[in-house]
């Protein structure tokens, strides 16, 4: 049976990067107000900050356009100094100051980083000149972001990276209630198509559920799937995203970071990379 979907012609043609596609860093840098949030000492997670922007700002030429939004109203006076230092291809870099990083607990945090995206891109300048653009988690490096770039065509509506497998495995095995997700360390995606289907995401999902914890992974996961027969949606990377730094966990069982330079996630990263390029219908 044939359906009724969208012909899109994936590689016809590459995204122009360069003119097209901004780079969104989402950050907090005061969590005073946000239980187990790791690291809490704010000049710690500004200088992740100012590590990851660095490091972007210093490499791949062709990234342009970056948008660097925060949303506890701390000064952003350091970060826009570092620019001013080591912009060395004189890239367009646009900081946004938001207050909005109230912590309610039943709303969880991926509600404040739809927040932030939501009223971050309601004020960018830099954001009307481009088609495309992709957050990435501002206090950790995506290392092969290029690579990732190059493989995906102009006409893509959403890339992301479904986590719809594993999930069944830690159920069976461990006893767990997981369910499947998509990526949102790194995620990228048209403006139109945002704007149609995600902006108010999270804002729904409360109207309709007001007592419910807001988790940005499983609801952008059951939205964009809902989508694929519409939309030039890209579930899968094809290439293993390759991360640096230390990210942070909140909550009792993943109280703490998780370091991407360990042995340990190192390991994960090859056997992952290896089983991306051998297997891809495995979703891992």
């Amino acid at each position: 049976m044939f359906h009724n979907r969208p012909n899109f012609t994936y590689f016809s043609q590459s995204l122009d990067i360069k003119n097209k596609f901004a780079l969104i860093l989402t950050a907090t840098i005061s969590v005073d107000n946000i239980p187990k949030a790791y690291p809490s000492d704010k000049n710690v997670r500004e200088q992740q900050y100012m590590r990851t922007l660095r490091y972007y700002l210093c490499n791949y030429p062709d990234l342009r356009k970056i948008i660097f939004i925060e949303n506890s109203a701390s000064s952003l006076d350091n970060l826009q100094q570092l620019v001013l230092m080591n912009n060395l291809y004189q890239k367009e870099i646009e900081f946004i100051s938001l207050d909005t990083n109230l912590y309610h607990s039943q709303k969880g945090k991926g509600f404040g980083e739809c927040l932030l995206l939501q009223e971050g891109l309601s004020k960018s300048q830099l954001i009307k000149n481009v088609t495309h653009f992709g957050k990435v988690t501002g206090r950790i490096i995506l290392r092969n972001i290029m690579d990732i770039m190059k493989t995906i065509p102009a006409n893509f509506d959403c890339i992301c990276d479904y986590k719809d497998q594993g999930y069944k495995v830690k159920n069976i095995l461990f006893n767990q209630n997981k369910s499947p997700f998509c990526d949102t360390r790194f995620i990228a995606f048209s403006k139109n198509f945002y704007q149609q289907n995600l902006v108010n995401l999270h804002i729904n999902f409360l109207a309709n559920q007001p007592n419910s914890y807001f988790c940005i992974e499983s609801e952008y996961f059951k939205k964009i799937k809902s989508l694929e027969n519409q939309s030039n949606i890209i579930k899968r990377f094809k290439i293993e995203p390759k991360f640096q730094g230390i990210s942070g966990h909140t909550g009792s069982k993943k109280y703490g970071g998780k370091n991407y330079n360990s042995p340990y996630e190192k390991i994960k990263f090859h056997i992952r990379n290896f089983l991306r390029k051998i297997l891809p219908v495995l979703h891992l």
